[in-house]
């Protein structure tokens, strides 16, 4: 018998999560990316970015979800104006189309526009730059980087 979380099944999300890491192990093998023991997934693409002396961003993936790493407060305000303008489409998607797509749009800009407040609020605090993880399940953690 299956439980239900929200609107999906235990089973649903498990059969997700276990095709995620099904493809990321597919992703190891071709060594397209490389796992890390802690579970930090570098792709190879962006190791030939890192020697990039003006990197102002990393992203990084884990078996969790994604952390992205602003090395300025700049770089930070950057990323949350960009997210504002999409959320932005987004809301103007959800007033043209009031039906369950509307709905969805609505939500994805509401999204959109809280990451992005977050994003603000701790480029303004004290620290070299601002560090945001999401998960999966679209939880999100945001905090300025020592």
């Amino acid at each position: 018998m299956s439980k239900n979380l929200g609107n999906q099944s235990i089973d649903s999300i498990l059969a997700s999560l276990t095709d995620r890491l099904s493809y990321l192990n597919k992703m190891s093998e071709k060594g397209s990316i490389i796992i890390e023991r802690d579970g930090q997934i570098t792709s190879m693409s962006s190791l030939s970015r890192a020697s990039n002396k003006k990197k102002s961003k990393a992203i990084k993936e884990y078996w969790w979800g994604v952390r992205h790493t602003f090395y300025t407060d700049a770089a930070a305000r950057d990323y949350a104006h960009n997210l504002r303008m999409i959320s932005h489409t987004y809301s103007l998607a959800s007033l043209l189309f009031p039906n369950p797509v509307g709905v969805t749009t609505g939500l994805t800009a509401l999204y959109g526009y809280t990451v992005a407040d977050s994003v603000d609020y701790n480029a303004n605090k004290k620290g070299k730059g601002v560090v945001l993880e999401i998960t999966w399940a679209l939880v999100f953690k945001c905090y300025p980087r020592k």
